[in-house]
């Protein structure tokens, strides 16, 4: 009980006219103070856990373009391209300074065929503008994914071209592949490409080395240019496997 007393007077909220102060050192204290007083104290009822997530991307976005923070359900759906299928337009995506830009067309889906391009920005979806409105990962889903056979219309800014480019995309599943080729460049040297470090790439470039081993391969040119990212742990495990001479571009 003494030291329930002395904690409350010494890093405890101070109340005074409806303002509140705060005392004691500990600046790490001080949000767990203030979250605490809001929930007990505000006078409408408040949604805790949005308000945790709000005050977090706040505090992130005061450091620098990087340092970002998702919840776990825009993660796991942030993530879900790199799991297995899904129906949508086909596209991996960035948000960069409130714009949301493509970092590729997912082969053989629905964007690649009409056109989109990498470095494409997304202004437009089906004529309501998403570009500039502090637009969130999960609304980004929200837009773009749906079920197969819907059709959605995307106004694109492309470099280099004037006025916006529409598409109309109708949605498909999308297969999700690591190894977009693999073959044999001459007697000696095997050539394999990685669009993205999923959850199937590492089975996916075995297969493909092992089969170009069979072929007579003593030396491998593996091609990451235009590989959109993923997991770390997969790029990982891949590398040890690379047992010929590797020549990375």
């Amino acid at each position: 009980l003494i030291l329930g007393i002395f904690i409350g007077s010494t890093f405890g909220l101070k109340k005074s006219n409806g303002s509140i102060s705060l005392d004691g050192d500990d600046q790490y204290s001080k949000i767990d103070q203030i979250l605490k007083y809001v929930h007990d104290e505000y006078v409408d009822t408040i949604q805790t856990k949005e308000l945790v997530d709000k005050t977090i991307i706040s505090l992130l976005s005061n450091l620098d373009p990087h340092s970002s923070y998702i919840t776990a359900e825009e993660l796991i759906a942030s993530n879900e391209p790199l799991q297995g299928n899904f129906e949508g337009i086909g596209v991996e995506f960035n948000i960069v300074d409130d714009t949301i830009r493509v970092i590729s067309a997912i082969a053989g889906g629905p964007s690649e065929a009409v056109g989109v391009q990498a470095g494409d920005k997304i202004i437009k979806v089906d004529g309501k503008v998403v570009a500039g409105i502090k637009i969130t990962n999960k609304q980004v889903m929200e837009n773009l994914k749906g079920k197969g056979g819907t059709k959605v219309k995307v106004s694109m800014m492309r470099r280099g071209k004037r006025g916006l480019l529409d598409f109309s995309i109708t949605r498909g599943t999308i297969p999700i592949y690591s190894i977009d080729v693999s073959y044999m460049l001459n007697s000696k040297t095997g050539y394999i490409k990685i669009s993205r470090f999923g959850a199937t790439t590492y089975d996916e470039y075995m297969q493909a080395f092992e089969k170009l081993q069979t072929q007579g391969m003593q030396q491998l040119i593996v091609e990451v240019r235009g590989n959109g990212g993923g997991f770390l742990n997969t790029a990982v495990d891949i590398y040890p496997n690379t047992s010929v001479s590797t020549i990375s571009s």
